[in-house]
């Protein structure tokens, strides 16, 4: 019986551990970026960003936008309409994930208008946080 208990308590153990690995956190952490962002809540998404964030992308043009760091993505953010997590579609994919950094691929944006953001992410003092993103449409 103690056998059988223990078994289960380590499968258990198994089960949440893998649950919350590193390409859990990692999606997370992009989760949480472009939920904040798209709903207009800066707070929360600054708290998953990199000191040295850089976001800069390929306009529907075809230019190039001006880099913006964490200060330039909020006033961005003050002029676009919040979108409600619950309208969201959010397509979420670790491509490289390392010790120290990953690499993801959003896809994300109203059905009419979706773009694609290639993330760059590095733990921080044990914290995934975004470093860079590069986007087009």
């Amino acid at each position: 019986m103690k056998i059988k208990v223990l078994a289960m308590l380590l499968a258990g153990f198994s089960f949440t551990a893998m649950a919350n690995g590193p390409e859990t956190v990692v999606r997370e952490t992009v989760k949480t970026y472009i939920e904040s962002y798209l709903s207009n809540d800066y707070s929360s998404m600054k708290e998953v960003l990199h000191n040295d964030f850089q976001n800069q992308g390929i306009n529907r043009d075809g230019s190039l936008s001006q880099p913006l760091d964490a200060r330039g993505l909020k006033n961005l953010m003050k002029q676009q309409e919040s979108t409600p997590v619950s309208e969201q579609n959010n397509e979420i994919e670790v491509i490289s994930l390392q010790e120290e950094f990953a690499s993801v691929r959003l896809v994300t944006g109203p059905e009419n208008s979706r773009w694609t953001e290639e993330i760059l992410l590095e733990k921080v003092r044990g914290t995934w946080k975004i470093k860079k993103i590069v986007w087009s449409f």
